[in-house]
């Protein structure tokens, strides 16, 4: 949701003033309380930290859960400049759609930039692209399998729906 403002406006965690994040009432619950870096968990289900994970490393994937990770002085410094709040008319869209938010950036130079993403990436409106499926495949499985053979599995698994045999996944 971050990287469409982050990534299109060429912004680092260093240039943001404020990011306000308005949601469903159920997002807020589940995911928008304040974030205490209790454990990896914790970190992983909470929005403040996420967002904050993003604008600080422009990612938020594995090595953004760390037991050391969780608790870095500068994402916590951060999540103060984060607002996540229920958005009513968001609100009057569910349940069709549960997971859009509202977000804006403001920068510390007076710029505003803010996106509507009604799909998360992944849902059946908004899938993800082979390329990222590829990327993602990519860096979960570059510690436990070698890449010439991640590179073949990842083409097996993006053709399945032309594969005869399961068998065919081995390799």
């Amino acid at each position: 949701m971050y990287r469409c403002i982050f990534d299109a406006e060429m912004l680092n965690a260093d240039m943001v003033e404020r990011i306000h994040i308005g949601t469903t009432r159920a997002t807020k619950v589940h995911v928008g309380w304040p974030y205490v870096p209790d454990s990896i968990t914790t970190a992983q289900m909470n929005l403040y930290y996420c967002t904050a994970a993003f604008a600080i490393d422009k990612e938020v994937f594995v090595d953004q859960f760390t037991e050391e990770r969780i608790r870095d002085q500068r994402i916590m410094s951060f999540i103060p400049k984060i607002d996540i709040e229920e958005n009513s008319q968001i609100e009057s869209e569910v349940p069709v759609k549960r997971h859009m938010v509202l977000v804006q950036v403001n920068t510390k130079d007076g710029r505003k930039f803010s996106r509507k993403v009604v799909y998360p990436r992944g849902n059946p409106h908004n899938p993800m692209t082979d390329f990222k499926i590829r990327e993602k495949f990519m860096k979960l499985s570059r510690t436990v399998i070698p890449e010439q053979k991640s590179d073949i599995l990842i083409e097996k698994i993006l053709s399945l729906e032309k594969m005869n045999d399961a068998s065919d996944l081995i390799l």
